[in-house]
């Protein structure tokens, strides 16, 4: 099913990422994953079915901030969610060509295989969860998906609360 979530445009295999997550739980704490699960609205929630990720199997990164750092950032908890979708990029931000168009990283082949998205800032927010797609190998190097086309869709999404 192809989406569009611009200036990132997915191509996304539903039912083999639903199928992912029966076989795989990339969760590091359920408490955190419950809780993040809660806090979620409605239309938040359909984020993730639309693309066919459980979010009580997705990795989280929590971080509660001291009086001095919610001070700054004015927010008290941090939710730092990384999960895998079945599928392939169709676009991918200018920013984000500049690094997998380096020789060391996958090299300048995938401009064959993508639109490239001229942007210099964006967001993507569904109330006050921002999200964004890249190519998983950072977030999931324990998986080995160095490749370009390694069938998986990298997301991210950062809440503050």
């Amino acid at each position: 099913m192809k989406l569009d979530f611009m200036p990132w445009k997915v191509d996304v295999d539903v039912e083999k990422t639903q199928q992912y997550y029966v076989d795989n739980d990339d969760c590091l704490d359920k408490k955190i994953n419950q809780k993040f699960t809660k806090i979620l609205t409605d239309e938040q929630k359909m984020f993730f079915k639309r693309l066919g990720v459980d979010i009580e199997k997705v990795k989280i990164d929590y971080h509660k901030l001291s009086d001095e750092e919610m001070s700054a950032l004015e927010k008290k908890e941090i939710f730092d969610v990384s999960y895998l979708v079945c599928g392939k990029l169709l676009s991918i931000t200018s920013l984000q060509a500049e690094v997998y168009c380096n020789d060391d990283v996958f090299g300048r082949a995938i401009l064959d295989e993508v639109d490239i998205i001229e942007m210099n800032e964006f967001t993507n927010a569904i109330g006050n969860m921002q999200y964004s797609f890249k190519h998983p190998a950072t977030a999931f190097p324990e998986k080995n998906l160095e490749t370009w086309d390694c069938g998986f869709i990298g997301g991210k999404v950062i809440m503050k609360i």
